[in-house]
């Protein structure tokens, strides 16, 4: 199950960054074989299949006890590298969380009660799952 969803979600990855910024050539791509995107299908088509994708492989993880992210909509930053989110346990703890979930308690919306954006410390380097 976790390969699966390791492979869904770096298909969709894949997908968002290679057709965000240039429009599909007209050629048959593999990915769009695996995906059900069609190989006529727009950049904005393609991104909102890859979204959906994304966010099934979160909703998996969640399931399996693997995502517990700490903002109202979950974090895409964890999933794509590392399959997993730990966030909400990090922020309790005191340490530092994603980019995307540091950016969430930015904007108001974290979800761990009792934690205030100003508490919140973000650190790439230093962020392990």
């Amino acid at each position: 199950m976790r390969q699966t969803i390791f492979v869904c979600t770096m298909l969709a990855a894949v997908i968002l960054i290679n057709n965000s910024t240039r429009m599909l050539s007209q050629e048959k791509h593999p990915s769009h074989e695996k995906t059900g995107v069609s190989q006529n299908a727009s950049p904005k088509e393609t991104i909102f299949k890859a979204r959906a994708m994304l966010d099934d492989a979160k909703k998996s993880l969640a399931q399996d006890g693997l995502y517990n992210c700490c903002i109202k909509d979950p974090c895409d930053r964890c999933a794509l590298d590392h399959q997993s989110c730990p966030c909400a346990e990090e922020i309790k703890a005191g340490k530092s969380v994603c980019s995307d979930c540091y950016a969430g308690w930015q904007r108001g919306d974290g979800t761990v009660p009792g934690i205030k954006a100003s508490r919140v410390k973000a650190s790439v380097h230093s962020h392990k799952h």
